[in-house]
């Protein structure tokens, strides 16, 4: 039989309508998709892939299941996974990262979660007591002390481009306590110098999906993060010296071994700052393992813990923390001397 118009309209608008479907949904998975940051995205989906091949290697199956199938996983798998993570000296935040990934796994299947049970959050609540009672807790990253920082500033060689970009990075860095990823998101446009005070920045925030400013303050000295900005930006062509102003374009870029400068339009990649403070570490002697992007996250708030003119709010203004709990972990102790600072047996004369 001939297809009628009313038909042909009718499978028009369900061909047109299931069209709009498919662009509707795609829509819908790239707005889910930037509620997490690339970063973030990209250690789901590495967490989610080595966890199924674990589960294939060890052949961790639903004894159910004819089609050899790893999800829904069940509590005991998932407790063997972490069981095995430990025991490749993984730290315990990685460990509950990797468990938050399976979790997500499931719930985006709409499958029975298994992190949710009672076995495997006893498991995790042993986990962690463990690693408390054998000072296996704080494993990670050390803070960048404010003494190291100058120290790794002495070795710079202001002659050279990388020289006076890696100066500014590493104090602008520690001063901000950003991530890696926000640092060298920086651009020019959202820099405001205030005049006799140092410069406030407005920077995305990739994790939490928020911008934030931060102030810097001048202090005037060979170790000012204020003018080693400044200057960089001059050296860089960011700030126009016949006007005076800011151009636009990302702050912080690559430098080829000629030390040509990216252009403007280009930024840095996040791995160069982990790269440029594991180099200047290993300059003053340190073991480069123990350093990384986040030391310099670290190093604001683990230096101004003892001091009592800052409590855990202005703390957090700056870092961007939203739990205490969470910048607690970052505020490693120093050394015993620090012990003394604001100490209340002070008081005792």
């Amino acid at each position: 039989m001939l297809p009628t118009e009313h038909n042909l309209l009718s499978l028009t608008d369900t061909v047109g309508y299931l069209q709009y479907q498919q662009v509707h949904q795609e829509n819908i998975k790239q707005i889910i998709k930037k509620s997490k940051s690339e970063n973030t995205i990209r250690a789901l989906a590495t967490d989610i892939r080595l966890f199924e091949v674990w589960c294939n290697e060890h052949n961790q199956f639903r004894p159910e299941e004819q089609h050899h199938k790893t999800l829904p996983s069940t509590p005991h798998t998932v407790i063997s996974y972490l069981m095995y993570l430990k025991e490749q000296g993984m730290s315990y935040s990685t460990i509950k990262r990797k468990l938050s990934s399976i979790s997500t796994l499931h719930e985006l299947k709409k499958l029975e979660n298994p992190t949710k049970t009672i076995e495997v959050q006893t498991f995790m609540t042993g986990l962690a007591n463990d690693y408390k009672e054998n000072n296996l807790w704080t494993k990670g990253k050390r803070a960048l002390t404010w003494e190291e920082l100058k120290q790794m500033v002495d070795t710079i060689d202001l002659s050279k481009s990388i020289g006076i970009r890696d100066k500014a990075i590493l104090l602008i860095g520690f001063m901000t306590a950003s991530r890696r990823s926000e640092l060298v998101s920086i651009r020019a446009e959202n820099i405001q110098f205030i005049t006799g005070k140092g410069i406030v920045i407005n920077i995305f925030q990739a994790k939490t999906k928020e911008w934030i400013k931060k102030a810097v303050a001048m202090n005037g000295g060979k170790y000012c993060p204020v003018s080693s900005l400044l200057h960089w930006m001059y050296h860089s062509y960011l700030i126009d010296p016949s006007k005076n102003t800011f151009n636009r374009g990302y702050v912080f870029r690559s430098i080829d071994r000629h030390g040509n400068i990216d252009l403007p339009s280009l930024q840095l990649g996040d791995k160069t700052v982990a790269m440029i403070v594991k180099k200047y570490a290993e300059r003053i002697g340190k073991n480069q393992e123990y350093y990384a992007g986040h030391s310099l996250r670290k190093g604001l708030p683990t230096e101004v813990q003892y001091d009592k003119d800052y409590d855990l709010r202005d703390i957090m203004r700056q870092t961007g923390h939203k739990s205490e709990k969470t910048l607690k972990i970052y505020m490693q102790t120093l050394s015993d001397e620090n012990l003394f600072r604001n100490n209340i047996t002070n008081k005792l004369r």
